[in-house]
């Protein structure tokens, strides 16, 4: 399934609603910060920058980051995978991190780092890419 298709999925489900990933517009365009809150991604530099080349400037736009970590599932280590992973930051932070929030894309087995990391990442990037315009 496509990342397209996923975020389109979680537009239309009626418990990660359109509505709820309105936060990211709301809370670009609140008055004032909130008073002894930890500031959200919304604050940072790369975020502002993105936003002022005329990206995100719908209430409806998502916006989306992707992540990838490594865990093993034995004490040894000796079954090593790698994960890539998208988190909608459109959600309020109490929720984005959730399981139904978080869209897994691919989990890769390795025995030592990835040499396709790359290739996985190159198909992902290009389709959030296109999601972009």
């Amino acid at each position: 399934m496509s990342l397209g298709d996923i975020v389109s999925l979680l537009l239309a489900n009626p418990d990660t609603c359109a509505e709820e990933l309105k936060y990211r517009h709301e809370y670009d365009n609140r008055e004032k910060p909130e008073p002894n809150t930890i500031d959200n991604f919304f604050v940072v530099e790369e975020y502002k920058a993105f936003k002022n080349n005329n990206n995100l400037q719908s209430e409806n736009d998502v916006s989306i980051a992707l992540f990838n970590n490594g865990f093993v599932t034995t004490k040894r280590g000796g079954r090593l995978f790698t994960m890539i992973h998208v988190i909608g930051l459109s959600y309020i932070r109490q929720k984005r991190y959730k399981d139904k929030y978080v869209i897994q894309l691919c989990i890769l087995p390795r025995k030592q780092k990835p040499a396709s990391l790359a290739s996985y990442l190159s198909v992902i990037l290009a389709e959030m890419r296109l999601l972009n315009t």
